[in-house]
C-alpha cells in the first residue's frame, strides 16, 4: 500500500491533553495510517492511505477536534 503523508510544523501543541486528543482523534480518521507528534520539535505528521482519505479530510477532522488553521495550538 502506497501512503502520503501531512507534516505539519510550528504547531504548539504542549499539554499532554491537547497532544493525546489531537494523536487519538486523527488516529480513528478512516485512511489514517500513523499519526506522531513531537512536542519539543513542534512537528506533526499524519501517514495516511490516500486511496482511502486525503489532505482535505485530514484538515477537515482536525478542524472536528478543534484544531484550526496553518498552526496547531492546545485548545485548552
Amino acid at each position: 500500500m502506497a501512503t502520503s503523508s501531512i507534516t505539519k510544523s510550528g504547531t504548539a501543541v504542549s499539554c499532554a491533553h491537547c497532544l493525546s486528543l489531537l494523536v487519538e482523534g486523527l488516529r480513528q480518521e478512516n485512511g489514517v495510517v500513523s499519526v506522531s507528534a513531537d512536542k519539543n520539535a513542534n512537528v506533526l505528521v499524519v501517514e495516511f492511505d490516500p486511496s482511502v482519505s486525503d489532505e482535505n479530510k485530514i484538515h477537515l477532522r482536525l478542524r472536528g477536534l478543534g484544531f484550526a488553521g496553518d498552526e496547531l495550538y492546545c485548545v485548552c
